[in-house]
């Protein structure tokens, strides 16, 4: 059986179905005319952040699995998978660890002021700024997280253990099954309550474009916007004018709703955003489990193995 992978992995992937006997198509593919050539006589799909729609999808005759390497699959139409009984997995337990940690590396850049005093200190030459602008420290402080799965769970204990207090909103999860430093809450006392919102939702239907301004306008106005998640489910627009209309302290993002984001983006300018390019789960670790798990979850759909990662239910 023939398994194409669109775009770069790393070696453990392409090792662990070779050594499975499965015919590995190595390709390194930019656009959808290519991908719907490609894909033509596959059994399986490796992807990472190309776009596989329902005019790819019905392409692909053979297709029986589809793996995303990551955990954002808002580039996979996984309904019109379900529909055509091609079983979609991804890597969350791969990627958990390295995305919760930059969470809290995007709070601490809030924390610390560090657009503003490197871009002062680095591009003005102004060393002095250290005793202009003070940071303020996260132990002691709210964090209100949102969305708990395994990252925002992740991340939870990761706040809890540096002394700050967790809280959070996610209405597919009670208090019983969360640990004793998680308190949940409604939503909108969350936002209200705490001193760092972190975005941890997919981008789904449900939740694309779900965090506007109503929600910006509940936040403290000494309050930080995080987010490593996925750009589509906040109002850029929103963000920014909270953020410029001083509505909210300032912001950590990894995401944007358009990437790459234009040359033109505000958020890329303004002295109280701290941005990284989408970078969350880039790890020497992370790089080498996502394409493991991946290709695991090719070889579980293809040999009649229980799926480990399923994201939809095939009948």
């Amino acid at each position: 059986m023939k398994v194409l992978i669109s775009e770069p992995v790393a070696q453990s992937g392409k090792d662990y179905l070779v050594e499975r006997g499965y015919e590995v198509a190595d390709r390194q593919i930019t656009t959808k005319p290519e991908l719907i050539g490609a894909i033509r006589d596959c059994d399986a799909l490796l992807i990472r952040i190309l776009k596989c729609d329902k005019e790819v999808i019905q392409a692909a005759g053979k297709l029986k699995v589809i793996s995303k390497h990551g955990v954002g699959v808002d580039n996979i139409d996984v309904k019109y998978c379900t529909q055509k009984g091609i079983q979609v997995t991804f890597t969350p337990a791969a990627v958990c660890n390295a995305v919760a940690e930059h969470a809290l590396f995007l709070m601490m850049a809030c924390a610390k002021n560090a657009m503003l005093t490197t871009r002062r200190f680095v591009d003005k030459g102004d060393f002095q700024i250290r005793n202009k602008i003070v940071g303020i420290e996260l132990s002691g402080k709210i964090a209100g997280i949102l969305g708990l799965g395994r990252i925002g769970r992740s991340l939870a204990q990761k706040c809890a253990g540096i002394g700050m207090k967790v809280i959070g909103y996610d209405p597919y999860v009670t208090q019983e099954q969360l640990e004793d430093y998680i308190h949940l809450m409604d939503r909108d006392s969350v936002l209200r309550d705490a001193d760092f919102i972190s975005m941890n939702l997919p981008c789904t239907d449900e939740t694309r474009g779900a965090f506007g301004s109503q929600e910006f306008s509940l936040m403290k106005k000494t309050a930080y916007f995080i987010n490593s998640a996925r750009g589509g489910v906040v109002r850029e627009d929103a963000l920014i004018k909270a953020l410029q209309g001083k509505v909210i302290m300032g912001a950590s993002i990894d995401v944007f709703d358009e990437e790459p984001p234009s040359a033109e983006n505000p958020l890329l300018r303004m002295e109280n955003v701290f941005v990284t390019p989408h970078y969350a789960g880039a790890t020497i670790e992370t790089t080498t489990a996502v394409s493991l798990h991946a290709a695991m979850g090719i070889d579980e759909v293809l040999s009649g193995k229980k799926v480990s990662w399923p994201l939809n239910k095939i009948t």
